[in-house]
């Protein structure tokens, strides 16, 4: 099994020297008593988790993959259940999440650099919690008050899990083609009927519920993306008489999200997630990359070749704006806003040339959606 060590100094460094947070905290009245040695608190313990917890479950997850047992009955790679009900008693959960809800309140720059040991430390495992942040946010921004009430504290406190459920057999990109529809029930709720695919965490044993938030359109609806919608779909029914969708799958009994420009906000969390899950993959290839160019330079050292370490260097200034990139919206999220589409586009940018570099290194194929089999996952 490889090694992983959480790059807490990087992180420090960035934060603390680069982007100068405690001093840009003392602005924001929500933050202003927020300290570094907090910051470097949680950081620390973040490492920790993910070093010893998750990053150990990551190859024989992989190995081992879920189980389906029929009747929609899936379980989860040994480990990963009692991996989830740590993370969701140490409150991990909740640490990005609006205090209102149950959630701790700190400003994203701490969730994000959790997220960055998570998926450094084991991608599918991250999956599960990614998830069901993205649902929180979507929920958070665009719910109703019942909604929030209803569905907000208990994926805070990590009991519940979400996912988001776009993809359907014939349309993955061209979301404007999806076909799953909406009818009105004479109850305010809705019936859904069509088909999707590709659901990560679409169900698992780690959590009572799911909370699927699906695109649908309605009778009458605009072709293309402007006509549809977004429904909150739990498989345990909440609030209302109990049902399981599994059983149910024809027809099932949902809640529409708000009313106005819910898929315009949803396009703008997806691709964010995205953006993000694609930072997540560059960093670690630069991890992998950075400790094989170290342990060769440092060969090269001891046998009088004169190698500088040119390319560790490299590396290394891709990781760190990787992290500067990471971190740097974090004022949005505490209320400063603008600029938002300003660093997207910037990050995104180097998001792209952080690829380039982790595949000229390493000379392989980046792989995704149905192409990704494990036939062709690199040896590590």
């Amino acid at each position: 099994m490889g090694q992983y060590a959480a790059p807490i100094r990087d992180m420090q460094f960035v934060l603390h020297e680069l982007l100068n947070v405690e001093a840009e905290l003392k602005n924001m009245p929500q933050h202003a008593d927020l300290d570094a040695d907090t910051i470097n608190q949680v950081l620390e313990e973040a490492g920790k988790f993910c070093t010893e917890v998750v990053f150990p479950l990551n190859q024989s997850g992989n190995r081992e993959g879920c189980t389906y047992s029929g009747d929609g009955v899936v379980t989860t790679p040994a480990g990963f259940k009692e991996a989830y009900r740590q993370y969701v008693e140490a409150g991990w959960a909740a640490l990005g999440c609006d205090p209102e809800f149950g959630g701790q309140g700190l400003p994203a720059f701490v969730n994000n650099a959790l997220y960055e040991m998570l998926n450094s430390a084991n991608q599918a495992w991250t999956m599960y919690p990614g998830l069901s942040h993205g649902a929180y946010e979507c929920l958070r921004a665009h719910g109703t008050p019942e909604q929030k009430a209803t569905y907000l504290p208990k994926l805070v406190e990590g009991v519940w899990t979400g996912t988001m459920c776009p993809t359907e057999s014939h349309c993955g990109t061209d979301l404007g083609i999806l076909r799953t529809k909406a009818e009105p029930n004479s109850d305010g709720s809705y019936a859904l009927t069509g088909t999707k695919i590709f659901i990560s965490s679409g169900e698992h044993d780690m959590a009572e519920n799911i909370i699927h938030l699906v695109l649908a359109r309605l009778p009458g609806a605009p072709i293309g993306t402007k006509g549809i919608s977004l429904f909150i779909v739990p498989e345990v029914r909440a609030g209302r008489e109990w049902r399981n969708w599994r059983a149910q799958w024809h027809q099932v009994r949902i809640d529409r999200a708000q009313d106005g420009h819910s898929r315009q906000r949803d396009l703008r969390d997806e691709s964010r997630w995205r953006e993000g899950l694609a930072r997540r993959r560059v960093e670690q290839g630069l991890e992998r990359h950075i400790r094989d160019d170290e342990r060769g330079a440092a060969g090269r050292r001891h046998a009088g070749s004169g190698a500088d370490g040119s390319r560790v260097s490299e590396l290394a200034r891709v990781r760190e704006r990787a992290f500067a990139d990471a971190f740097a919206d974090w004022s949005e999220s505490a209320g400063e806003g603008g600029g938002s589409d300003h660093r997207a586009s910037g990050c995104a940018s180097h998001v792209a040339h952080a690829e380039g570099v982790c595949r000229s290194r390493a000379r392989v194929r980046v792989l995704g959606g149905v192409e990704y089999r494990q036939r062709a996952f690199p040896r590590r």
